[in-house]
């Protein structure tokens, strides 16, 4: 784990223990927290920071086959951790642990269906990517964004600063295809003096 998801977590952390400043239960209780906020959603979230700043993962008993089961229920990953007793960063980790992906939940009928429609393909491209960066911010940040505390971050200005990044991108991306064509433009035209050259000499 880097600093900056250390760092990230130990705020998340701190933001919880504030939200336990006014539980009736925080009066000086000398009982063992897991009798004392068992149940309580603020210290299992905490409980899982602890286990991945220790470097741990929370174990999901659940096979493969019984999540595709599940999912072919129509159970969301949230509603499955909860039927488990567990988190959603629990059925997160398990996925990816299991090297568990959207497409693995289809039917062979359906993945060898060539897309019909521009729609259809759009829409294909959304979920993979969707998928793609839900993957990539637990193993940057150890959760989902659905875990992560609303006041972690100034959503707002991380908004504006993705936004801002967006901008940058298209704009090298629309400069490399400038260029490209460019070039194409400039071979085209090499080419076409070379075929009058050629046709020259045999006219």
């Amino acid at each position: 784990m880097n600093r900056q998801t250390q760092k990230r977590l130990l705020i998340q952390a701190g933001l919880l223990l504030d939200n336990c400043q006014g539980c009736p239960k925080n009066n000086g209780n000398r009982r063992p927290p897991d009798s004392v906020c068992a149940g309580c959603g603020n210290y299992k979230k905490m409980r899982e920071i602890g286990h991945l700043l220790e470097g741990e993962e929370p174990m999901l008993n659940m096979s493969v086959d019984e999540y595709k089961d599940y999912k072919a229920q129509g159970l969301t990953d949230k509603q499955i951790a909860e039927k488990h007793g567990a988190h959603l960063w629990d059925v997160q980790n398990w996925k990816k642990r299991n090297r568990v992906r959207a497409s693995d939940l289809t039917s062979p009928d359906v993945q060898n269906k060539k897309p019909e429609t521009i729609a259809y393909l759009l829409v294909d491209i959304i979920r993979r990517q969707i998928d793609n960066r839900m993957q990539a911010g637990i193993k940057t940040y150890g959760q989902t964004l659905d875990d992560c505390p609303d006041d972690a971050f100034d959503w707002q200005q991380m908004q504006i600063e993705e936004l801002l990044d967006g901008l940058q991108y298209a704009l090298k991306e629309n400069k490399r295809l400038r260029a490209q064509a460019e070039d194409l433009q400039k071979k085209n035209e090499k080419m076409v003096t070379a075929i009058k050259e050629l046709i020259g000499r045999y006219s």
